[in-house]
């Protein structure tokens, strides 16, 4: 495929209960570090995955990878995983990057992904410019 025919979907997990809680984790961040998200995202929206920066994105095990971003002063990260479809990627678990390995955080993202896979919850479509 051709750079321009790459085009991103990002989706964000939903509880049964209808809960979005990346959305929600996002709508507390500070405005420089949701303003770097949405530069993260836009770049790597239009682009292969196989190009996406080792910077703002790590594969880690399980099938899930991390979406790194900051503020002035801090590091976030945004759990996932690539689908449900081709192009698309959806966000699991965002957190504050506090130690080394948040095995606390990844174990949250597993727990979520294979909720997913059971049809247990659902995911809800995430526009980079909400």
């Amino acid at each position: 495929m051709r750079r321009g025919e790459w085009h991103w979907t990002f989706y964000g997990f939903e509880t049964p209960a209808g809960n979005r809680p990346v959305r929600d984790w996002i709508n507390t961040l500070p405005e420089d570090a949701v303003d770097e998200l949405v530069d993260v995202l836009a770049y790597m929206q239009v682009r292969p995955n196989t190009e996406w920066s080792p910077e703002n994105f790590k594969p880690l095990e399980n099938s899930l990878s991390e979406i790194r971003f900051s503020s002035q002063d801090h590091w976030f990260r945004i759990y996932g995983c690539f689908g449900p479809e081709r192009q698309e990627y959806t966000f699991l678990h965002g957190t504050n990057k506090k130690v080394k390995n948040d095995k606390d955080g990844k174990k949250l993202a597993a727990d979520r992904h294979q909720q997913l896979q059971r049809t247990e919850a659902r995911v809800h479509e995430f526009r980079i410019e909400e």
